[in-house]
């Protein structure tokens, strides 16, 4: 037991010193002084967290059935052979009146709209080009004969026959006018994947609970988030107030619509009795795009989000070189670990392994032309090479802030409290897993980075990242 509180401190330790180094202590205080507010006001808030479970379940044909029609609009390019299965289950849904099917297809050169025509969707075709999140959803709505929208993607598939019922009996038992789900991760997801939607979860308070969202009482990032977030993943809510609304930006649709409803007074409900299957195994290139591409459409939705204060001599100085590190560390030392072995002896070797101090010069030999094929993808480290390339002033290592290493350091910890909570051995496989969760944090700590060093930094410095905005924002 005393294991867990330390590994838990260790955890918010290294967060908070990442969050210093980053902002300042007196940015800390005042994120301190804020949070205990947010605390204070959670008291009277009472009616945003449901300690109770808020699905009615499906039971018999006569007792529990929806005299409506739900209109699944799903966006498409290649959606790959296990697109019928997605269908299939939304075919087999009991309880509700009809299921309408609208597949709004950009582009597909595989099988996806030939299997649509077996499960009889209407399918809305537009050009590669004209595709966005909100232009693709929009159009499917306004082509809908149901009294409910369902919003899905092409690799979300329902768990039972019986889940959008249950998401209705949501709405029905809460008053709500929308409602979305946690994610119940396929069998082959990879650890990343697998601790950013827990840390997700847990952000949201639906790791264990079903949750009515309203207006909170204080407005700010957190709370907007916690409280106005629709997951497009798969996302429920009545026709007539979508048409009114409608989805208006190009990234982070689902949350700038729920902010919208829960502001002029709706409620909203996240559940996690009912869980929907998705997950994606992708290289550690994408999600720094992700997150690059995430904190602009952040800093639309709020202007008061936090931009990190870091000139890009500094930012390229960091990526180039805790990017070594990490080859170092994953080859040099966490490969050196025994195996298999009980996880208390794996994470006291980790936290050894990630409190240690490094200097730069330990780990020159690991330089930017090293790869580890096992970890690294080809994009990610074609960017890491375009960084350096970039003209900019050398940087005093001395004065370098180690925002990267310290993010780093506190992403491992996140690794580390998901695993304990799900594995007692550590064997092979877990730890190659565990290696390329390194490599894809990093990624996205350099988008998350990035980003800010673009919207806030001088001009000189929007000139030389104008090449790697176009080119982050491709296919995101």
């Amino acid at each position: 037991m005393l294991n867990k509180y330390i590994r838990t401190f260790s955890m918010y330790f290294q967060g908070t010193v990442w969050y210093i180094k980053a902002y300042g202590i007196k940015m800390f205080l005042r994120k301190l002084r804020h949070e205990a507010k947010l605390i204070l006001s959670s008291f009277f808030e009472r009616g945003n967290e449901a300690r109770r479970k808020l699905i009615s379940f499906y039971e018999d044909e006569e007792a529990s059935f929806f005299d409506d029609i739900v209109s699944v609009i799903i966006p498409t390019k290649n959606a790959g052979s296990e697109f019928e299965q997605i269908l299939y289950m939304i075919r087999s849904q009991k309880g509700i009146k009809d299921i309408e099917i609208i597949i709004v297809d950009s582009g597909s050169s595989d099988s996806t709209l030939e299997i649509s025509k077996r499960y009889k969707a209407k399918i809305i075709q537009i050009p590669p080009e004209k595709f966005t999140h909100s232009y693709s959803r929009n159009l499917g709505a306004e082509n809908t004969e149901g009294n409910y929208i369902l919003f899905m993607t092409q690799d979300a598939c329902p768990p039972n026959d019986t889940w959008i019922y249950e998401l209705l009996s949501a709405l029905e038992n809460t008053g709500s006018v929308a409602v979305s789900c946690a994610e119940f991760q396929r069998s082959d997801s990879d650890l990343f994947y697998r601790v950013i939607s827990w840390r997700h979860s847990r952000i949201l308070g639906i790791d264990s609970n079903d949750r009515i969202l309203k207006k909170p009482v204080i407005e700010d990032v957190t709370s907007l988030r916690k409280n106005g977030q629709l997951s497009d993943v798969a996302c429920l809510i009545m026709k007539d107030v979508f048409l009114k609304y409608k989805h208006r930006t190009n990234y982070a649709e689902d949350l700038d619509l729920g902010i919208r409803l829960v502001r002029d007074g709706f409620k909203l409900v996240l559940v996690s009795s009912a869980k929907v299957i998705h997950s994606h195994n992708r290289d550690a290139y994408y999600y720094l795009k992700r997150e690059f591409v995430e904190t602009f459409f952040l800093k639309d939705i709020f202007k008061n989000f936090d931009i990190l204060p870091i000139e890009f001599s500094s930012l390229r100085f960091e990526i180039i070189n805790t990017y070594c590190l990490i080859n170092y560390v994953v080859d040099d030392k966490i490969s050196t670990i025994e195996l298999p072995c009980k996880f208390d002896e794996f994470y006291n070797s980790i936290t050894k392994i990630i409190n240690s101090e490094y200097t730069y010069e330990i780990f020159k030999n690991y330089g930017i032309n090293y790869q580890n094929k096992n970890y690294n993808d080809e994009n990610l480290l074609a960017f890491i090479k375009k960084i350096m390339e970039l003209n900019s002033v050398v940087v005093d290592t001395s004065s370098n802030k180690g925002l990267l290493i310290a993010k780093l350091r506190y992403s491992i910890c996140l690794i580390l409290e998901y695993m304990k909570g799900c594995y007692e051995e550590i064997d092979e496989h877990m730890l190659e897993d565990f290696k390329a969760s390194i490599y894809k944090f990093f990624a996205s700590s350099c988008g998350r980075f990035l980003s800010s060093c673009y919207i806030a930094g001088t001009d000189e410095d929007k000139d030389m990242l104008k090449e790697v905005y176009h080119e982050l924002f491709k296919g995101v």
